[in-house]
């Protein structure tokens, strides 16, 4: 997604008291930077900036460079945010903050202008000054991007709107001023480094554990995680053949921590078997065998296969990359992980929705295919690296906390 004017007005238009029209909504903008302002009778001009067909300087004739920040937050204090519903505030901060993150705006990049805020602390702040908030993000959009004849990146926002999950938004608190700590969360998990990035791609980095995520809690938003599993989507840790107990799935295992993590979230076994069977057959996956097996499923699917499992605006990609042999322990092949990657790709591309996509070091464990960390991370950049033209968003390489000293990233 692209930030510019016509984005912008499409946020506040969105968010606007219902008996408001777009026009009013425009004049008390343009009036905030220009006193002088006149829609008079014909509201062209500023339906051409919310629609991203013109920039906003071809009619206000002013230097924006020369606007007084601060000033500019008081009148927007007085003259905008008047005009908003109060009930969407929390809205219009978490799509502004969304539009920003997604866009391909350089982490280290001031986009709020009042208070010179980065993007990667704007991104999740929780605690909003919503005049500096609205006000200096709007002198970024008008100073450092261009609104003309963007009407497909506006559009495009729209359609992305109706995609967001509003119940499931974190709440923004509404503060009369920023402290320092209220500003820049120290415990964000953020990039440590950046593979590739090129018009709203991006392929990086994170050191955190994949279950820690809630880190990024400014942000509520859906996110794509990838569990690897084993072919037939085991959701017990063990069967038992009389009083014998037989092991299926590790709890030291992704696999195995992902089960223990949504069942302490609420989830039970039948109703992950049943999200299970539904994604499958949603996705036209049939089984490829069946196990003569006394414990465990038997039915088995493809390698590579996928299944969406939803549980609190998370999309867990869990995909098929081991099988059961007769002993119940699970094996893999390095092939097999390079040919699941490449079918994570395209199910992100298809389904993702341009959320954020998680994927763990994959083939480390217990899949018997013995890559270090290392080689692990290597084969997930490269194979992501030779998809790049089939992602649509922001894909995270995540590794573990005890894994990052074995992890050499690269030097540009």
């Amino acid at each position: 997604m692209y930030l510019c004017a016509g984005t912008f007005l499409t946020a506040l238009l969105l968010c606007k008291a219902s008996q408001v029209k777009q026009k009013q909504l425009g004049a008390a903008v343009f009036h905030s930077i220009n006193p002088n302002f006149d829609a008079g009778d014909d509201d062209s001009a500023i339906s051409a900036v919310f629609r991203g067909k013109r920039n906003v300087s071809s009619f206000l004739q002013l230097d924006m460079e020369d606007i007084d920040a601060r000033k500019l937050a008081t009148e927007f204090e007085k003259r905008v945010i008047s005009l908003l519903d109060e009930n969407k505030f929390t809205l219009l901060v978490r799509l502004l903050q969304q539009l920003i993150k997604l866009d391909d705006i350089d982490d280290e990049t001031k986009v709020e202008l009042v208070n010179r805020i980065k993007k990667k602390d704007l991104v999740y702040m929780d605690d909003v000054v919503l005049e500096d908030f609205l006000a200096g993000i709007f002198i970024y959009a008008v100073n450092k991007t261009d609104n003309l004849n963007r009407q497909m990146e506006v559009k495009e926002f729209r359609e992305y709107v109706k995609t967001v999950d509003r119940q499931s938004l974190a709440r923004v608190h509404f503060i009369p001023q920023y402290s320092a700590s209220s500003i820049f969360h120290d415990d964000v998990i953020r990039p440590v480094h950046t593979i590739y990035k090129q018009a709203g791609k991006i392929i990086d980095v994170l050191i955190a554990d994949i279950f820690d995520l809630d880190k990024e809690r400014a942000i509520k938003a859906r996110r794509n995680i990838v569990i690897p599993v084993n072919t037939s989507f085991e959701t017990k840790f063990d069967g038992r053949i009389g009083d014998e107990v037989t092991p299926l799935v590790s709890e030291n295992t992704i696999h195995g921590q992902w089960l223990t993590c949504v069942c302490n979230k609420g989830m039970r076994d039948s109703g992950i078997d049943a999200q299970i069977s539904k994604s499958l057959k949603s996705n036209g996956i049939s089984k490829a065998s069946v196990r003569n097996t006394r414990v465990g499923k038997q039915d088995v699917y493809p390698f590579a296969s996928i299944a969406v499992v939803i549980v609190d605006n998370i999309h867990y990609y869990l995909t098929a990359i081991s099988e059961f042999d007769e002993k119940n322990k699970a094996y893999s092949s390095l092939a097999r992980i390079g040919e699941a990657l490449d079918k994570i790709v395209d199910f992100y591309d298809m389904d993702g929705q341009g959320f954020d996509l998680y994927i763990p070091l994959l083939g480390t464990g217990r899949s018997r295919v013995g890559l270090s960390a290392q080689e692990s991370y290597e084969l997930i950049r490269d194979r992501l690296l030779q998809k790049v033209n089939d992602i649509y968003g922001r894909v995270h390489i995540v590794v573990y906390p005890e894994q990052a000293e074995q992890v050499k990233l690269e030097v540009f």
